[in-house]
C-alpha cells in the first residue's frame, strides 16, 4: 500500500462524515427499480388487453339489437311499462336502419323517421308496421296511453323478425 503524504492526510482528517446523495443510495435504486417494474407490468397488461380485444369478434349493431330484443322478451310484457318498451323499440329501429342503410337517423324525430322509412327499400307491409309502431310509441310516450300487453308482444315479434331479416340482408351484402 502506498502511504499518503502528510498534507493529504490532514485534508482527510478534516472530514469525519461523508455525504452521499439520496439518488446514489441503495434504497433509492431499489425503489426506482420497483417502480420501473410496476410500470413495465402495467404496460404489458394493457398491451395484452388491446391484443385480446382486437382478436375477439366485435358485436355488430344488429347483434346488439337482437340481444336487447331478447332481454325485453325475457323481462316480460307489461302494459304499465309500455312507454319504456316503445322508447327501446324506437332506439332499435334507429340502430337497425343505420346498420342496414348507413343513414344517420339517430337525431331524427319519430315523424322524420316515418318519412325516412317511406324511402327505404322495404315491403309496404314492413313500412306500414314500422310507421304504426312509431305512432304507437308516440301515443305511449307523449299521450301516456298504455298499450295492451298482447299488442306489445305482436310489435316485439314483428320488430324482431325485421331485425333478423335486416341482419341476413347485411350479411349477404358483405359476403
Amino acid at each position: 500500500m502506498q502511504q499518503l503524504p502528510a498534507e493529504e492526510l490532514q485534508i482527510y482528517d478534516i472530514y469525519d462524515m461523508w455525504h452521499v446523495p439520496f439518488w446514489q443510495r441503495l434504497w433509492f435504486k431499489a425503489l426506482l427499480f420497483g417502480l420501473a417494474s410496476v410500470v413495465f407490468v402495467v404496460l404489458l397488461y394493457l398491451l395484452y388487453r388491446v391484443i385480446r380485444q382486437r382478436s375477439v369478434r366485435q358485436k355488430t349493431i344488429l347483434d346488439r339489437c337482437i340481444e336487447r330484443m331478447q332481454q325485453l322478451k325475457a323481462r316480460g310484457f307489461h302494459a304499465q311499462e309500455s312507454e319504456l318498451y316503445y322508447v327501446l323499440f324506437t332506439v332499435i329501429i334507429k340502430d337497425m336502419l343505420y346498420a342496414c342503410y348507413k343513414q344517420d337517423v339517430y337525431s331524427y324525430t319519430d315523424q322524420q323517421l316515418v318519412d325516412y322509412i317511406k324511402t327505404v327499400p322495404l315491403s309496404d307491409a314492413q313500412k306500414e308496421h314500422l310507421a304504426r309502431l312509431l305512432l304507437a310509441g308516440q301515443w305511449s310516450k307523449f299521450a301516456q296511453k298504455e298499450a295492451i300487453s298482447t299488442q306489445l308482444k305482436e310489435d316485439w315479434q314483428q320488430l324482431y323478425d325485421l331485425v333478423l331479416q335486416c341482419k341476413q340482408h347485411v350479411e349477404t351484402k358483405e359476403s
